[in-house]
């Protein structure tokens, strides 16, 4: 069974499962979100002709079918429009249009299976089960709070195991901490500290021949799970946005600043066009005390860049916290 599944921009799912060696990842292009709209009241008879023509001639719709279902408990069953969404972040925002339209009065329509995570939602419509079949092996690596943000760490915890000393020894027990445990998950405290380590592994001198290119890296798993990656751009920093259900990081919903070159924003959401950014966006950024140093001049730029996007509700609510890392 999967034990995670990532959802990318073009509406393909990755379903990524253990194995002895490591982890597979199963591509779906098939795969669509579906909420429903019916009557608030088993009592009151609504006509769903005109919300219907709506959803159908909608871009983001894959298909519209009316159904019967039972909205709620003690209720029987009753007519429904059954919407087909090409991906799952836009179900939210097609499900408030449905509250949008003068032929309904307020409150006469009630929107169904809209409020779900996106994993609980997957599961749920493709009939998944979520439990593993085994325990994933995990190693944990964490900081304390006076190292965070700093270019090189002189204390580390490695599997519940404080280090300290220099950039060689904590690399050193990192190295043998990954190699003992094998772990199937690397869990950090803070998104941080695989991009620092890596820096730390460059100025310490780590002979490159240990190091793969990263984009040779990606063309290796690329072969290996037989789905195409690539080596994107080298980011002077990144703010993952976090998911509507929670505050871990949207890994497919970002901007950053790249190397030597502008801003860059990437995920569905970045690119919706149907209202403009919220000054909200750049409100919800953290203290540029969190920045990297040297890049702290960059908020103003970042906050005028977000300001002026075309964006939709979701991301701006969701700005709220950011996570930044060099």
């Amino acid at each position: 069974m999967p034990f995670t599944t990532d959802f990318l921009d073009d509406g393909r799912v990755l379903e990524w499962e253990a194995t002895n060696d490591g982890a597979t990842a199963t591509e779906r292009d098939d795969y669509t979100s579906r909420f429903f709209v019916a009557a608030r009241d088993p009592d009151t008879d609504i006509a769903l002709t005109q919300l219907h023509s709506l959803y159908e001639r909608h871009p983001d719709v894959v298909a519209t079918e009316i159904v019967s279902r039972r909205p709620g408990f003690r209720r029987d069953d009753e007519r429904a429009l059954a919407v087909d969404i090409n991906h799952v972040d836009r179900v939210t925002p097609l499900a408030r249009q449905a509250h949008q339209l003068s032929a309904y009065p307020v409150g006469d329509l009630a929107c169904f299976n809209v409020d779900f995570s996106r994993e609980f939602r997957y599961c749920l419509e493709t009939n998944r089960d979520p439990t593993l079949a085994a325990e994933l092996s995990t190693l944990r690596l964490g900081i304390p709070v006076t190292e965070t943000g700093q270019d090189t760490y002189s204390e580390l915890t490695v599997a519940g195991e404080t280090v300290t000393g220099s950039s060689g020894d904590i690399l050193t027990t990192v190295q043998a901490a990954i190699e003992t445990h094998d772990p199937d998950i690397l869990v950090c405290s803070t998104s941080e500290i695989v991009p620092t380590l890596y820096e730390m592994a460059t100025d310490a001198g780590v002979d490159d021949d240990d190091r793969e290119d990263l984009q040779t890296l990606a063309t290796a798993i690329t072969e290996e799970v037989e789905i195409r990656l690539e080596h994107e751009a080298q980011y002077d920093w990144v703010a993952f946005v976090p998911q509507r259900e929670s505050d871990a990081g949207a890994l497919t919903t970002y901007f950053g600043k790249v190397a030597g070159d502008d801003f860059k924003l990437r995920g569905i959401e970045a690119r919706q066009r149907s209202t403009r950014c919220s000054s909200r966006m750049s409100s919800g950024i953290v203290s540029t005390g969190s920045m990297p140093r040297g890049h702290r001049t960059q908020y103003s730029d970042v906050s005028n860049e977000l300001s002026t996007c075309q964006n939709n509700r979701e991301l701006t609510q969701a700005a709220s916290v950011l996570e930044l890392f060099a």
